[in-house]
């Protein structure tokens, strides 16, 4: 009997202290999705992305650097490694005119789920029905779609090209990534596009933008250094320099060794082109 009262007790206990996952606080914010971005900020890689022109003459914004941070994984075959250490991520378009990247930072397993829901979902409708690449607004949509999953709400009455209203689609909890969706084109005078997305599905577009870990300060850098018209040579330099200068500024330059910059160019005509950068070969930028 006093197994029963005791097993009782402990359960009512538990169910007063559970907190539904889409329970709100007294300001109408959801913890869950707090956590979420906690968990983006706190295990994500730095990564630092700019609007760049292809050369000076160009005069037009159609080519994104994105810059982050990686530490060396010994013991991994090479050809897995650098699969590893690259943020962006094709979601549509192969043909180097145009196209659809991803590059979130977070937690690495939702990452990866994530990326296969976006890929099948630009399959699905935009090569297999409009024969034709997937813009990243449409990714930016349809991800903020999948990160609201978990609370439930009902958008049968919307209208919608999306198919993730299915319950097979249902997530229990946020997903705790950040993105940033990238689009670059060489059709007509179209520029390239950055549009961030964080945990609870809010989007805005940007010029230049950090993720991760540090990624506040990043922000504050870029907006003191980012300059209108920069080629991706210019934009890269102060990319690796914003990294450069938080990794040492973090870690007192201890530790610091063994850790790469890993720069990716997105530009028409030449796709996705990546670099690796030694922490320690790099050189201190000029004050």
């Amino acid at each position: 009997m006093g197994i029963v009262v005791e097993s009782s007790s402990s359960s009512s206990s538990t169910a007063s202290s559970y907190t539904s996952v889409t329970a709100l606080d007294a300001f109408g914010n959801s913890q869950q999705l707090r956590n979420a971005q906690e968990a983006s900020r706190r295990y994500g890689r730095l990564v630092v992305a700019s609007l760049a022109c292809s050369s000076s003459e160009a005069g037009r914004k159609d080519s994104i650097v994105v810059c982050s941070v990686w530490t060396p994984r010994w013991g991994l075959a090479r050809e897995e490694e650098e699969n590893l250490m690259k943020m962006v991520q094709v979601v549509s378009g192969d043909d180097d005119e145009e196209m659809t990247a991803i590059c979130m930072s977070g937690v690495s397993a939702d990452a990866t789920h994530l990326l296969g829901q976006l890929r099948n979902e630009a399959i699905r409708l935009y090569w297999d029905r409009f024969n034709t690449n997937c813009p990243p607004k449409y990714v930016a949509d349809c991800l903020s779609r999948l990160l609201l999953q978990f609370m439930g709400y009902d958008t049968s009455s919307e209208w919608s090209l999306f198919s993730l209203s299915d319950d097979n689609n249902n997530m229990g909890r946020p997903f705790g990534v950040s993105s940033l969706a990238l689009g670059i084109s060489s059709r007509g005078n179209e520029e390239a596009e950055i549009l961030s997305v964080d945990p609870g599905g809010a989007q805005q577009s940007w010029v230049a933008r950090a993720l991760g870990r540090d990624s506040d300060e990043a922000n504050r850098r870029l907006e003191q250094t980012w300059k209108d018209n920069m080629t991706a040579e210019e934009a890269q330099t102060m990319c690796t320099h914003i990294l450069r200068n938080i990794i040492l500024e973090e870690n007192d330059n201890n530790g610091n060794e063994d850790l790469v910059l890993v720069c990716e160019t997105l530009s028409p005509h030449r796709g996705v082109q990546v670099q690796r950068i030694p922490l320690v070969n790099l050189e201190k930028p000029e004050t």
